[in-house]
C-alpha cells in the first residue's frame, strides 16, 4: 500500500511593504500584488498560505471584506491578468470587474470585518485546493479590501507561504 505524506518546504514570509498603504476600494479592484513565485523549479504539489491582516485604527464600516486572490501566469511567456504583472510586490489595480471574475484569478480567502479599528484577522488556506485545483507554474497573490480605511501598517500584518510536496512511503 502506498501512503502519501507531505514534505514541507521552508516557510517564507512575503514582503508586505506596499500592503500597509492599501486603501479601501468600494469596487474591490484596487489592490496589492505579491511577488511572483516560480513553481517550475520548486515543483510544489500544494502551497499552504496563512497569516493575518490588520485593519486601520478608525473609519471602518461593519460587514465589509478583505479578499485574498491567487493568480497564475496565462502562458509560458509570463502573461498575467490585465492589471497584474511579474514585477515585485506593489499596489496594482485590475483592469475591470470582468477581469477579476473571468477565471484567471481564484479567491482563496474572504474575511468579513467589523467596524472596530485595529483588529487582527487571521486566515489560512490551500492555494491549489481552494484556488485553481493545482499550483500554477508561476503564481502570485493579490489582496483587496473595502473596509472604509487603509489597512494597518505592513509591520502589523503577515502572509506566510509554505510549499508542500507529497512523497510515497
Amino acid at each position: 500500500m502506498t501512503t502519501l505524506q507531505p514534505l514541507y518546504n521552508a516557510s517564507s514570509n512575503l514582503t508586505l511593504t506596499a500592503l500597509g498603504a492599501l486603501a479601501s476600494d468600494t469596487n474591490l479592484l484596487a489592490g496589492w500584488q505579491s511577488d511572483v513565485f516560480d513553481n517550475t523549479t520548486e515543483l510544489a504539489d500544494e502551497v499552504f498560505i496563512s497569516g493575518f491582516f490588520a485593519t486601520g485604527a478608525s473609519g471602518l464600516t461593519a460587514g465589509r471584506t478583505i479578499e485574498l486572490w491567487a493568480y497564475g501566469s496565462l502562458d509560458d511567456a509570463g502573461t498575467y491578468p490585465a492589471g497584474l504583472t511579474a514585477a515585485g510586490q506593489a499596489l496594482k489595480t485590475l483592469a475591470s470587474i470582468e477581469v477579476k471574475f473571468a477565471g484567471a484569478l481564484a479567491r482563496i480567502a474572504t474575511i468579513t470585518t467589523n467596524a472596530t479599528g485595529g483588529i487582527v484577522y487571521p486566515f489560512q488556506t490551500l492555494l491549489g485546493q481552494n484556488g485553481f485545483g493545482f499550483v500554477p507554474r508561476k503564481y502570485g497573490l493579490w489582496a483587496v479590501q473595502n473596509t472604509g480605511n487603509t489597512l494597518a501598517a505592513a509591520a502589523s500584518m503577515q502572509i506566510t507561504r509554505t510549499p508542500l510536496k507529497f512523497t510515497n512511503t
